[in-house]
């Protein structure tokens, strides 16, 4: 009789070895699924594991085709690869239950500053050295390098302005860009009103000083004995 118990124990202990490895295997799953909707995924992985999946009718992504590839992997590993494909949070509650939701929007804290990198060039492709340029409304600005590029911390949803003598200035708002590229064109008007002086550049309307214009007959009618005396008044 003690043989008979002690044989049952075994068989018993046994039975248990053997069930728990079985519900271990149970809770991996394999699916391979290539080209799918999301809706058809989910499916798919509750034909072959214990899990249920709970989620709004109409939730964004659900219809879109993805391509799942798992061998005996588990349910954080499957919805892993789903994820990255859809936009889309899950939970898992309890040992069967996972639930789909969209992804929380990400909260945004006003007049937050990022770094905006760009190239100033003309209509020719080539860089605008000492270039303008300022965050609209403030007095934020720097200029642009010898090769025309610049980089500015500016408030997101901001309005550059970029301008440089002789061009026309242009204003680009800046958006979700963390690069953008500027192409400013000449402007012959403002171009005519500009006069060389020996110690820089002047509008016409600004100059104090006499100002002589020479013309090519002027020069041609004066005798030069040196090259610099033809520009003398």
């Amino acid at each position: 009789m003690s043989n008979m118990k002690h044989l049952f124990k075994q068989m018993v202990f046994l039975a248990l070895l053997l069930t728990f490895p079985f519900l271990e295997i149970q809770a991996q799953i394999t699916i391979h699924m290539k080209d799918k909707p999301a809706a058809e995924v989910v499916k798919q992985i509750e034909k072959v594991s214990k899990y249920r999946f709970f989620y709004k009718k109409g939730l964004p992504g659900m219809n879109t085709s993805i391509t799942v590839n798992a061998n005996d992997q588990s349910i954080e590993a499957v919805m892993g690869q789903i994820a990255k494909q859809i936009s889309v949070s899950y939970t898992i509650k309890g040992e069967t239950q996972v639930v789909l939701t969209e992804p929380a929007l990400q909260k945004t804290t006003p007049n937050q500053k990022k770094s905006l990198k760009g190239t100033v060039t003309d209509t020719n492709g080539e860089p605008v050295i000492g270039a303008n340029i300022i965050q609209k409304g403030t007095t934020n600005g720097v200029i642009s390098d010898l090769d025309g590029n610049f980089n500015i911390d500016v408030t997101e949803g901001s309005t550059l302005e970029i301008s440089y003598i002789g061009y026309r200035p242009k204003e680009i708002k800046v958006g979700s860009k963390a690069t953008i590229a500027v192409t400013l064109e000449e402007d012959t008007q403002a171009l005519d009103e500009i006069v060389v002086v020996g110690y820089g550049t002047q509008k016409k309307i600004n100059m104090t000083g006499a100002v002589a214009q020479v013309s090519n007959k002027d020069l041609e009618s004066r005798p030069i004995q040196i090259y610099l005396q033809a520009f003398k008044v």
